[in-house]
């Protein structure tokens, strides 16, 4: 769903006097504050942390102070999920805070981005070198790795989603000093109100357990800034509609205004979701079909082949087995279970695909109920979209071409 401009100016103010005194050396608590967004699911905080640094990326009158030699600041948004690809769940409690998180810090900037490989899998990797990813050090890898030069400024968006997570991991340690919480906005808040540095980090909180933010607040180096995530309001919700409305080529006047702001009932549902981002997304997922029609293409299908598939649905229902030869359409006879076993593959992984946002399966997931040596089930499979056509030609020839247009096969 594309990103709206909300009423962000209470949060970015806070940013620019987070900047200011960082510029001045101000060293009192109440002079800084990292950034919280709570409340209930679905009203957009991980999208509000995005609209955030767009605004300062583009909008923001920068301060003299950090346009050196000419060259502005350069800006980088990255975006940690405790509750997903970098969770807590394994972690070893006796590793120091600020390399728990900077593993996660490198493994979003530097590996999740360009190779296909797993938190866990890289955490392996890197235990031999386990020291050398503190907070600081990646910080200063980051800032080699972008080519900036010497006295050019790095203004870093950092976004924790989901941070209550890391919480509940403090509450099962027995690490009583090593409280991963506390000490990461320690470690963090060194980026804010230290002597103005080349490397400045704004981090950005959100997740539904603000009464984490409360308790940890008297023992941090800074305060906490609250910051409301609003709803949608109805000129964005239409603006948005009309966004998908003209990708889907629905009907509009000679005036190309779109019809559907004439349809009373559909507004009534706009209106309904409150603002609610995720149920507005959901409403255009349904109304639009943006998934499963984009995806499978599973209605043409069965449009084009009623009798198939209305023969494989009742097979289904009804548990009726079935040979591999035998034809499910009459009037096809090339239509058998075998010949259709590649579509099956291809609407599963892809069902997978969209299922699974990490798109990394274990052989023995992807394949339930198959038997083997574990080293073998425990491989990682790779996922990625699948799509299925007929070539003129045969094994072992390396250059196919497609049955239906002649094309060349990638």
């Amino acid at each position: 769903m594309p990103l709206m401009d909300r009423d962000i100016t209470n949060a970015i103010v806070t940013i620019l006097k987070n900047v200011d005194n960082n510029l001045k050396n101000c060293k009192a608590k109440t002079d800084f504050f990292i950034l919280v967004s709570g409340g209930a699911p679905g009203i957009g905080k991980t999208q509000f942390g995005e609209e955030l640094f767009n605004n300062i990326q583009s909008d923001w009158i920068l301060p003299v102070e950090w346009i050196i030699d000419g060259r502005k600041p350069y800006f980088e948004y990255i975006y940690l999920d405790f509750s997903n690809d970098i969770n807590l769940k394994n972690e070893n409690c006796e590793l120091d805070s600020t390399v728990i998180i900077g593993l996660r810090i490198a493994f979003t900037f530097f590996i999740k981005r360009k190779y296909d490989i797993v938190f866990e899998a890289f955490r392996a990797l890197a235990k031999l070198y386990i020291k050398i990813f503190n907070i600081s050090m990646v910080f200063e890898s980051i800032r080699k790795s972008l080519s900036l030069f010497n006295n050019q400024v790095l203004f870093i968006f950092l976004h924790i989603d989901d941070f209550q997570e890391i919480d509940i991991w403090d509450e099962k340690t027995v690490n009583l000093t090593n409280k991963l919480f506390k000490n990461m906005i320690s470690d963090l808040a060194c980026f804010i109100f230290d002597l103005p540095r080349l490397t400045y980090i704004q981090t950005f909180l959100s997740e539904t357990a603000p009464q984490i933010v409360i308790m940890a607040k008297e023992a941090s180096k800074v305060l906490f800034k609250f910051v409301i995530c609003l709803l949608l309001s109805t000129a964005s919700m239409i603006h948005i509609v009309d966004h998908y409305a003209k990708i889907f080529g629905t009907l509009v006047f000679d005036d190309d205004e779109s019809k559907w702001k004439l349809c009373q009932p559909f507004l009534n549902l706009i209106e309904d979701t409150g603002g609610l981002p995720r149920a507005f997304q959901y409403l255009l997922n349904t109304c639009f079909e943006l998934e499963i029609q984009k995806h499978y293409n599973i209605y043409n299908n069965v449009q084009n082949n009623k009798r198939l598939a209305l023969e494989l649905l009742y097979h289904c229902i009804e548990t009726i087995p079935v040979t591999i030869k035998k034809c499910l359409d009459p009037n096809d006879p090339i239509k058998t279970i075998e010949n259709l076993e590649p579509y099956h593959e291809a609407f599963r992984t892809n069902m997978l695909v969209e299922k699974d946002e990490t798109k990394m399966l274990l052989l023995r997931d992807l394949y339930r109920g198959a038997y083997g040596k574990n080293s073998t089930l425990d491989i990682v499979v790779k996922l990625k979209h699948l799509s299925v056509c007929q070539a003129n030609e045969q094994f072992p020839s390396s250059k196919l071409t497609n049955k239906a247009n002649n094309q060349a096969i990638d």
